[in-house]
């Protein structure tokens, strides 16, 4: 028989026992997945050599950390595999975000490469490929045989919710990057966060981010702070959704992904007609960067200081939403003689353009956004102009409009503080900043709008006759690729000359480069050698003599 003291001791000792083992249980433990060398996982062997052996090995709360392959050179050292997360709370972390080292899942056989089918699972740190074999022409290839037939990651359930994707680079499948199924019972349940991830969509015409249905007033949807080029940005229908500080960039934005990152200027496209069945039909494939298919009263639409560049529409929303604080640029013109065939589809580059596309009845708020439309109408033959049929000077372009045309506001809209360049060439243009049915908002004259700009500049190229072209109607002067193979370009004009010797070519590669490289002029028909070309954007980094004292 225990005395008082050691019968309280016991029951202590055995509460302590069973706390600690609900602690252990709710934390989880960590496994390790990477090669069957030894030490390879931090130092030590790892757990596993295949990601979905410790995913079935796991139980909820557990993490398993990742570490790139180093032992298969076949496959890209990427995991030839197809993943399914069905373990709530699970982690899936890559071991490190240094891009030699980090862990590379990849397929080219047909199937989702990853699959969530649980509620509060995280996936980080990962490059998710649909090329882990390559096919044909290597990882940088655009060839249809090494793409991955489904989609990167697919969120597929009901009431699945806590889901973040968080890190990733996904590229190079023929569905969506990621797409979000989680409320296929149709209840308005789950949720999913995807932020940091860099997306490509290589050609085709599937969106980036997907997001069918699902969320509530407290479960919002969360798309934040990622890069996604090519393809569509994000659809969605789902009636609370957050979409904000994104980086989208359209159609010219691919050529860093191709052929090792140079531009494509010899690839034969149609020799892509068969492939794709019915032509290459390219120019169709960036429709939106933003697109809300849903929203109305109830709804908490938030589409928020995201910059959106080179779409056919930059943000197209419902009849409600809030569109703040955006940039939109959506420059449709088409890079000139690269091979295109008579299979582009010529009617997509044809419709109209739109920087935002709202619908009849729009009862949201728009403040703040800074919006640019651009035309390029220079008649065929100039430098950077494609040749009919591939580009109509008959386009007609949209800062704000109303879909199909027109339209009007409804109750409570508020259209305010926004900035609306509608750039014009000189030759003629449809350029506009506001559509029928907002041109009211133009010049601030209805209630629902107050404060907004509106400026017509010229779209200038590089030569001097189409700044000055003496009809008055001219707010600014728009020069920018033309300065950056020229900087000098102002003081040329001084001097008399109507053109530069050396030309901008308007093909684009700085905006290309731009994003990962020095700015500068990366066409290097421009310069004697490529020696020469780099030696010129490196100079920016040179220090400037000071004027010598008078």
């Amino acid at each position: 028989m225990f005395g008082a003291d050691q019968h309280n001791r016991r029951i202590w000792t055995l509460a302590a026992v069973v706390v600690c083992t609900v602690c252990a249980s709710a934390s989880g433990v960590t496994y390790t997945v990477g090669p069957a060398t030894a030490n390879a996982c931090g130092g030590v062997d790892c757990d596993y050599q295949s990601i979905q052996a410790a995913i079935d090995a796991a139980v909820a709360n557990d993490t398993i950390m990742v570490y790139r392959r180093t032992d298969d050179a076949t496959n890209n050292y990427c995991y030839n595999e197809h993943i399914t997360i069905n373990k709530s709370g699970l982690t899936l972390q890559g071991s490190s975000t240094t891009p030699a080292d980090v862990a590379c899942i990849g397929t080219s056989t047909a199937g989702d490469i990853v699959r969530i089918t649980a509620s509060t699972v995280t996936l980080k740190n990962f490059q998710i490929s649909g090329k882990a074999n390559n096919g044909a022409g290597g990882l940088n290839s655009k060839n249809k045989g090494g793409r991955h037939l489904g989609a990167g990651v697919r969120i597929y359930g009901n009431d699945i919710d806590g889901v973040v994707i968080e890190n990733c680079t996904i590229a190079f499948t023929m569905e969506e990057n990621i797409r979000w199924q989680g409320d296929l019972n149709g209840d308005n349940n789950g949720n999913v966060t995807i932020r940091k991830c860099y997306l490509h969509h290589s050609d085709l015409p599937k969106d980036n981010v997907r997001i069918d249905g699902g969320s509530n007033a407290t479960d919002v949807h969360l798309v934040e702070d990622n890069y996604m080029t090519t393809g569509q940005g994000v659809y969605s229908d789902a009636e609370y959704i957050t979409v904000q500080k994104n980086i989208i960039l359209g159609y010219p934005y691919w050529a860093h992904m191709v052929n090792n990152g140079t531009w494509p200027e010899t690839h034969d496209y149609n020799s892509q007609s068969a492939n794709y069945g019915g032509g290459w039909r390219y120019f169709s494939r960036c429709d939106a960067g933003v697109w809300i298919a849903n929203g109305g009263a109830g709804t908490d639409i938030q589409i928020l200081n995201n910059l959106i560049i080179g779409t056919k529409i930059g943000i197209r929303v419902q009849t409600t939403g809030t569109i703040n604080n955006n940039t939109v640029a959506n420059p449709f013109n088409v890079p000139p003689s690269y091979g295109y065939s008579s299979t582009i589809d010529a009617t997509a580059i044809r419709d109209a353009t739109y920087g935002i596309m709202l619908v009849s009845g729009f009862a949201g708020t728009l403040q703040n956004n800074i919006v640019v439309v651009t035309e390029d109408n220079r008649a065929t033959g100039q430098p950077g102009k494609a040749t009919a049929p591939y580009y109509s000077p008959g386009i007609t372009g949209y800062g704000i409009g109303f879909s199909g045309g027109s339209g009007s506001l409804g109750a409570g809209a508020s259209v305010r503080n926004n900035d609306v360049w509608g750039f014009v060439d000189t030759d003629g243009s449809t350029a506009t900043n506001w559509g029928s049915g907002l041109s009211t908002c133009e010049d601030n004259t209805d209630s629902k709008c107050s404060s907004n700009l509106s400026v017509d500049p010229v779209f200038a190229t590089d030569t001097s006759d189409e700044t000055n072209d003496g009809s008055g109607g001219c707010d600014a002067v728009s020069i920018a690729r033309s300065l950056v193979a020229n900087n000098d370009l102002v003081r040329i004009w001084e001097q008399g000359h109507d053109r530069p010797p050396n030309p901008c070519t308007y093909c684009n590669k700085c905006l290309v480069n731009g994003t990962r490289n020095p700015l500068g002029c990366y066409e290097e028909s421009r310069f004697d050698s490529r020696e020469e070309m780099l030696a010129e954007v490196m100079s920016v980094f040179e220090p400037v003599a000071s004027p010598s004292a008078g």
